[in-house]
């Protein structure tokens, strides 16, 4: 019908006749007037551009439009592709990270905390972190000590400064160097109960009275790779069978 349609208005402007489309608010039906005439023009539905909450609803939907369909895992979405001939239609299961896991990649970079900083943290960004409430006992005991001692020679053309900085933490005997925090990656419903461990080194500056803790290498990519394979895992059971699943965007 709309090829049809295409062919008629494309003769209309050949022969010269002036013709206006009509609004009639009506998304299926549009109606072209031709020097009093009015003809009618069907309009093909929209192409498919769902939105789905978790990998279930992704899998109901390729069950509802089952065929030649693939699905496609990415960092951010996983895609399933109705009719893979014509992949014009598309269903999209967007990804959101959960709070604890941004807050592990914002600390890949921002990773010096001072001592309330660090409690903070552990007590309200990471409860996923093992043994939290012993290691918030024992950050909450530590105690930053500073001296500074030596001589000062000035005189007139010979100036020289001879000081020493000694720093001492007390209270930090069972802090560990490395902190296990588990939790999802993404905060998706049927998501949220999966869980994935990111491995974190602690190290005490004791002259800058300061704390480190960033995720150690590799940590933060393994996890999301798990998360995105447990993901693939659970369609394999979930879609019909012959559904293509691919990692990537089509």
């Amino acid at each position: 019908m709309l090829k049809e349609a295409l062919q008629w208005l494309g003769d209309t402007v050949t022969t010269g006749k002036k013709a206006s489309v009509l609004d009639l608010r009506d998304p299926r039906l549009s109606y072209v007037d031709q020097g009093g005439t009015l003809t009618k023009i069907e309009v093909p539905p929209a192409l498919r551009t769902h939105k789905v909450e978790s990998v279930d609803d992704l899998a109901a939907a390729a069950e509802k439009w089952s065929g030649d369909n693939t699905v496609w895992i990415g960092t951010d979405a996983v895609r399933l592709v109705l009719n893979d001939a014509d992949r014009r239609d598309v269903v999209t299961l967007p990804l959101v990270k959960s709070p604890q896991f941004k807050t592990l990649e914002k600390m890949a970079s921002q990773c010096l905390f001072d001592q309330q900083q660090l409690i903070r943290l552990l007590r309200i960004d990471l409860p996923g972190a093992e043994r939290r409430n012993e290691l918030l006992s024992t950050v909450r005991k530590i105690k930053f000590r500073q001296s500074t001692s030596g001589e000062d020679d000035i005189q007139h053309g010979k100036e020289s400064l001879g000081r020493a900085i000694e720093a001492q933490v007390t209270g930090s005997g069972d802090i560990p160097e490395t902190v296990v925090v588990a939790g999802p990656v993404y905060c998706n419903p049927g998501e949220r109960e999966q869980s994935y461990v990111v491995g974190l080194d602690l190290e005490i500056l004791p002259s800058e009275q300061k704390f480190r803790l960033c995720p150690l290498p590799d940590e933060l990519d393994k996890a999301a790779r798990d998360a995105l394979q447990g993901i693939r895992y659970r369609l394999n059971e979930s879609l019909p069978d012959g559904t293509a699943i691919f990692f990537g965007s089509p």
